[in-house]
């Protein structure tokens, strides 16, 4: 066996409420066979740092600079203040579990996390659409394609996540 772990990585972007089990049945699969295994959902992990009050806060600023039209810019010129406070309890509430099973609390919950999402998307690039609900992250590259794949993840303007990847812990 070898001595170095075996790490399997979750990568965003896609519902949180039915995250594939693969890589964690994988983990459980490996680590009973006596391997080290290591699991990181960067789903999650990424789309809370997406959402910290500090990075939406400077996504509203991207966005307040940027000369716009269209009902998606001025939606998000126009609340996009209000995103670091309560995009803050929408995720408590998500991780409560009173509020979880609450219709109208989970309801309003995604609904909040999702508009800051497309706040973040648009910081980003007008092109880039990013949501949960529906699952959605499209910009201006095809998924089909290994060679947009392959410009995708070098685009520093249009790739949502890379600043994430850039400052993730190791």
């Amino acid at each position: 066996m070898c001595d170095r772990p075996i790490i399997l990585l979750e990568p965003p972007l896609f519902d949180c409420r039915a995250p594939h089990l693969g890589c964690a049945v994988l983990t459980a699969a490996l680590r009973s066979a006596g391997y080290r295994a290591i699991f990181r959902d960067l789903n999650v992990e990424s789309l809370l740092w997406l959402l910290e009050p500090e990075r939406l806060a400077e996504a509203a600023r991207r966005v307040r600079s940027r000369p716009g039209t269209g009902p998606r810019y001025l939606r998000a010129k126009g609340c996009a203040d209000l995103f670091p406070g309560v995009t803050s309890s929408a995720i408590a509430a998500l991780r409560d579990p009173q509020r979880f099973y609450d219709l109208r609390a989970h309801r309003a919950a995604r609904a909040t996390i999702d508009a800051a999402l497309d706040l973040q998307a648009l910081a980003c690039d007008e092109r880039l659409y990013a949501s949960l609900c529906p699952q959605q992250y499209n910009g201006p590259y095809r998924a089909g394609s290994l060679r947009d794949l392959l410009a995708a993840t070098a685009d520093r303007e249009s790739n949502l996540f890379l600043p994430f990847f850039e400052q993730c812990p190791r």
